[in-house]
């Protein structure tokens, strides 16, 4: 399960790094573009859409800062901790750790057989991205809308149907 999860946060780093890419371009082509920042979807003070933009690039940080912590907490070899007492069997578990690309390996066997922690961890970091990723997701849709006017989304990625 731990190796799953390395693998998972290893392909959703590099998606996190391309769009933090991609959204400071795109501030960076719009430093002096002014639109309305909107406060429960009422017009309130003016913005730049770059400083919007790079309002994303700080939540999408603090996920990689996030995700980066999970994997360091998640790289710690459990192998060799037997049923609960370790194993009879005279192997390095440091040399075991690395061979797997594990950090190192676990202290405690009896914390390594039980420990769920990275699953509940990697749950709940995904989960604050995917809620900062929908944020990003609704605000495109609302400057889209007829009434805010701000953005016009590719055909490509929308449709006229709630489906």
């Amino acid at each position: 399960t731990k190796l799953w999860c390395i693998k998972e946060i290893c392909l959703i780093i590099p998606i996190l790094n391309t769009l933090q890419k991609r959204i400071v371009a795109l501030s960076e082509k719009h430093i002096e573009s002014i639109m309305p920042g909107y406060t429960h979807l009422q017009k309130a003070q003016p913005i730049t859409f770059a400083h919007w933009c790079l309002a994303y690039n700080e939540m999408l940080l603090r996920d990689k800062l996030r995700i980066d912590d999970t994997l360091k907490r998640t790289s710690i070899n459990p192998l060799g901790s037997g049923s609960i007492s370790g194993t009879a069997y005279n192997i390095d578990r440091e040399q075991l750790a690395k061979w797997l690309s594990f950090n190192t390996a676990t202290s405690n066997s009896l914390d390594s057989i039980s420990d769920r922690d990275y699953l509940i961890e990697l749950i709940a970091t995904a989960t604050i991205s995917i809620i900062h990723l929908s944020r990003l997701s609704e605000d495109l849709i609302f400057y889209n809308t007829e009434e805010a006017n701000l953005v016009e989304l590719t055909d490509k990625i929308t449709s006229g149907s709630s489906l």
